[in-house]
């Protein structure tokens, strides 16, 4: 194969002539070569702009999507149920499969601006979208309406909740912070799971914002502690 670099213009004619004689991989052109071509429009794209996973659930929930030659674009989100959040987590690397994970929440055309060749950032609102669902871990899927396999998605956790733990030699510390204001949260219902996602300890916050565990190889024994789940009693985290 021959590769020509240049600046080549998109929708412009060209015609490539090789003389005869050229040598490649032993063999000699025997006579001259010529070809008209066209410069085609780029492929059709889509992809999240940063990689970012944390979004505050009081803030502004703003995605960038950046598409080229996409004007209309399908907008899925998915909502990973709370109880499979340790399959997820275990994942080794997070897969866009999350159908048995979950559920389709919200489901919605939309147009974007689209600039022949160009690449446009569209703002996706996921607030416009989950209403006073605002909570726990989403996979947001952007296709292009007409190919649906021209796709990209982005992972997003929506929580106010900032967990910081440390661990002795028999002892767990978890404390929970306020991700916007940074006060500490009490009645914080903290859970210890395991790998096989089974509650190993659970306990409450302090007015610190404080959850001391003790014993913590006597009551893990025989499993592999793996996650600290908190969550706010009366369903906000």
């Amino acid at each position: 194969s021959l590769q020509l670099r240049g600046n080549f213009k998109i929708g412009s004619n060209y015609t490539i002539k090789i003389k005869r004689g050229l040598r490649a991989n032993g063999a000699i052109l025997k006579r001259d070569f010529s070809t008209s071509l066209t410069i085609p429009n780029l492929e059709p794209n889509l992809r999240f702009v940063g990689d970012g996973l944390y979004l505050s659930r009081d803030g502004n929930l703003n995605l960038g999507l950046a598409s080229m030659n996409c004007n209309r674009v399908q907008i899925e989100i998915e909502k990973v149920f709370a109880n499979n959040l340790i399959y997820l987590a275990s994942s080794q690397d997070w897969s866009e499969w999350t159908r048995n994970l979950g559920k389709i929440i919200h489901s919605e055309e939309i147009q974007t601006d689209s600039v022949l060749n160009e690449e446009v950032t569209t703002p996706i609102s996921l607030k416009d979208y989950l209403s006073d669902n605002r909570i726990g871990i989403f996979k947001v899927t952007a296709s292009k309406a007409d190919e649906r396999w021209r796709h990209a998605y982005q992972w997003v956790m929506m929580t106010d909740l900032g967990i910081m733990a440390k661990k002795t030699k028999d002892e767990l510390w978890v404390w929970v912070n306020s991700l916007s204001s940074l006060n500490p949260i009490a009645d914080a219902q903290i859970e210890v799971i395991s790998d096989n996602n089974q509650t190993l300890l659970s306990g409450t916050t302090d007015a610190d914002g404080l959850v001391k565990f003790e014993s913590l190889s006597e009551v893990s024994e025989g499993f592999a502690p793996f996650a600290k789940m908190p969550r706010i009693i009366g369903g906000r985290y």
